[in-house]
């Protein structure tokens, strides 16, 4: 078995061997984001015995999915999908529309609860990885989303959390320091130590200044949470993984020795 790189969507490739998926299709942002994702996905997936069959780039910003949905392999057992922005809302819609009964799986900017409120029925039972989800079921989390929801009318998202914990980080430092700045490499050095109980969970910092965090396994659910008393979609957390760093199963230096993903690399070599 295998745990998770420091990307959390290769949590979503052990989530599809346990499903038992033997053929994945890819769809994914045609930038950075979308290629480290689609990536780290397939790096851990074929790792286990799975195979990426197909990798579809619709370009950054793309609404109308008609040029793509149509030319998925039909012998794939599940689709990935990394979408941003309005693709996150348009492409389920539109995969849905066209017929589709295969799994979904999702990259976390998919299905965040920053576009999760503006979508329907079509994305329950599809499943996602990130660090954050709004339905983590702790009283940490329950009193954050409260608050938040009290303040801006709306749950919190991964950005939210996270620029949320990035302060708390900063306030911890400033409070050790009676709010003085202790000068820029002083505060570089005691932000590295610092360890957070955050509304994501324990959060610390390596030593390549990355975070160590929970990563969580989500599938969308259509239920009440909270003491809220309407049915709304949740990303309700399934599996977690604790305490993950940016490397995990993989050996450092070869990690880092690794070209950087992209369109081409990791070669598609079980593509037709």
């Amino acid at each position: 078995r295998f745990k998770c790189d420091w990307s959390s969507d290769v949590c979503s490739s052990d989530l599809a061997c346990d499903q038992g998926f033997k053929k994945v299709a890819a769809v994914a942002a045609d930038y950075a984001f979308g290629y480290e994702v689609v990536g780290g996905f397939q790096k851990a997936f074929e790792d286990c015995g799975g195979r990426v069959i197909q990798k579809i780039w619709p370009p950054l910003g793309t609404k109308d999915f008609g040029p793509y949905i149509p030319t998925l392999k039909a012998d794939a057992d599940a689709v990935l999908s990394l979408m941003v922005g309005p693709m996150a809302l348009q492409f389920p819609k539109q995969l849905q529309a066209s017929g589709n009964k295969k799994p979904v799986i999702g990259g976390g900017t998919s299905y965040d609860e920053f576009v999760l409120p503006a979508m329907g029925d079509e994305v329950i039972g599809h499943v996602s990885s990130l660090q954050y989800s709004a339905a983590i079921d702790t009283p940490r989390n329950a009193a954050f989303v409260k608050a938040y929801r009290a303040k801006f009318g709306k749950v919190p998202s991964y950005y939210s959390e996270s620029n949320y914990t990035t302060a708390q980080m900063i306030d911890e430092i400033m409070t050790r320091n009676k709010g003085k700045f202790p000068g820029g490499e002083e505060f570089i050095k005691q932000l590295a130590a610092v360890k957070v109980d955050a509304p994501r969970g324990p959060v610390s910092i390596d030593e390549m200044r990355n975070p160590v965090q929970n990563i969580y396994i989500k599938k969308v659910e259509k239920k009440k949470m909270f003491g809220y008393d309407k049915d709304e979609l949740w990303n309700t957390v399934i599996k977690t993984y604790p305490n993950v760093n940016q490397f995990g199963q993989f050996n450092k230096a070869e990690f880092l020795a690794t070209p950087v993903y992209s369109r081409d690399f990791p070669p598609c070599k079980f593509c037709e």
